[in-house]
């Protein structure tokens, strides 16, 4: 069973006291980028799926993607602004490109749109790590295409 460390709802983000608390009085500099990191890629996925997830949604769970990859780029998007010194585009990109190729070098990898979600008790099978990853970088490439105005 999974437990969520945050989740968004309607008007209301809940988070478990990972979130709640930062401490930056650690002696290793490491600990404390990693544990800034976890909690503001946390509190603005959330807080991002307020938008995208809450306000505008998709119209069934086989599009969920749209929510996750929206709500995971912005989260980057917003770390890039506010902690540019420990947030780093160019190692998140690599990182998670990796790790998109070795999530979709089995043969059982998930499709993006289309999962094959027809009833409600299977939405939990839609959402595995590959539609944030790879959801994501798919967002990336179009905004580097369409440019950031467009975008």
């Amino acid at each position: 069973v999974h437990i969520a460390s945050a989740m968004e709802n309607w008007g209301l983000v809940t988070y478990s006291v990972l979130y709640a608390i930062y401490c930056n009085t650690t002696a290793d500099d490491n600990d404390i980028s990693d544990t800034l990191l976890y909690i503001s890629e946390g509190v603005t996925h959330e807080n991002a799926h307020m938008w995208f997830g809450n306000l505008l949604t998709c119209d069934w769970w086989d599009e969920a993607w749209l929510n996750e990859a929206f709500a995971t780029l912005l989260s980057y998007f917003a770390m890039a602004e506010t902690i540019p010194d420990v947030f780093d585009w160019e190692a998140y990109t690599l990182l998670n490109s990796m790790k998109s190729l070795d999530l979709d070098s089995v043969s059982a990898v998930m499709p993006l749109s289309g999962n094959g979600v027809v009833l409600a008790d299977e939405t939990f099978t839609a959402f595995t790590s590959t539609i944030y990853r790879r959801g994501s970088l798919v967002l990336l490439m179009m905004k580097d295409f369409l440019g950031e105005d467009i975008f």
